[in-house]
């Protein structure tokens, strides 16, 4: 890899990215834990989906919270061990929404949104 000013730039720009992500995902984790209970009283069906999907939105807050906590104290050497953190970070927040996107939405009678190309 490049000399650690290049690093510590990558780390920088880590840092700035988790917390977009912390930031966006609270909003929609907020907005939805507040409208489960809606959910459930009117479609008691999804039950089970509303609650893998809340203990998911516990997991994806604390992963943000421990990644951003090792971010936020890398020196900057290390990059590729944070940059492979931040990749799994994300994998898993797609998951949840591919989840979330398959099972919620449809029993709300929302269509998802289809692959972009």
């Amino acid at each position: 890899m490049g000399g650690n000013g290049d690093g510590v730039s990558l780390v920088e720009r880590l840092r700035a990215r988790c917390l977009e992500y912390r930031l966006g995902l609270h909003h929609h984790h907020t907005m939805a834990d507040g409208a489960f209970p809606v959910f459930e009283r009117r479609y008691p069906e999804i039950a089970p989906v509303i609650e893998r999907l809340r203990e998911e939105h516990r997991q994806v807050a604390a992963g943000l919270d421990r990644l951003t906590r090792l971010v936020e104290s890398d020196d900057g050497q290390d990059v590729n061990w944070l940059r492979g953190e931040l990749e799994r970070t994300v994998v898993g927040i797609e998951e949840h929404f591919v989840y979330e996107e398959t099972y919620l939405l449809p029993a709300l009678g929302v269509t998802p949104p289809g692959p972009t190309s």
